[in-house]
């Protein structure tokens, strides 16, 4: 189902293929919706969810890092959790790249 967006750079994907590229599930989609997520088009009713990736990617930014802006009283742990789960966000999304 991917299309390319002659717009922006990145490609238009449904929400099978973002979980896909992202390495999250589904749900994980969700709520990244319901949290701001950029969507090229809503699904419901036998239309699919479109995003597209470049835009999902630099949202991903943002919100990784107002994200880590609230560290201030967060434990040693859970620092190291949050960048083993950036570096392993950022290696699957390298893998995608190099997919194409």
């Amino acid at each position: 189902m991917a299309v390319n967006n002659k717009k922006t750079r990145g490609r238009v994907v449904n929400r099978a293929e973002l979980a896909e590229i992202n390495g999250v599930s589904m749900p994980t989609i969700d709520d990244w919706v319901k949290r701001g997520c950029p969507v090229v088009q809503r699904g419901g009713r036998g239309r699919a969810w479109q995003f597209n990736t470049a835009e999902v990617r630099n949202w991903r930014e943002d919100d990784i890092r107002a994200e880590s802006s609230h560290t201030t009283h967060a434990t040693k742990d859970e620092l190291l959790l949050r960048k083993l789960a950036a570096e392993t966000e950022q290696a699957e999304l390298d893998l995608a790249k190099s997919k194409r």
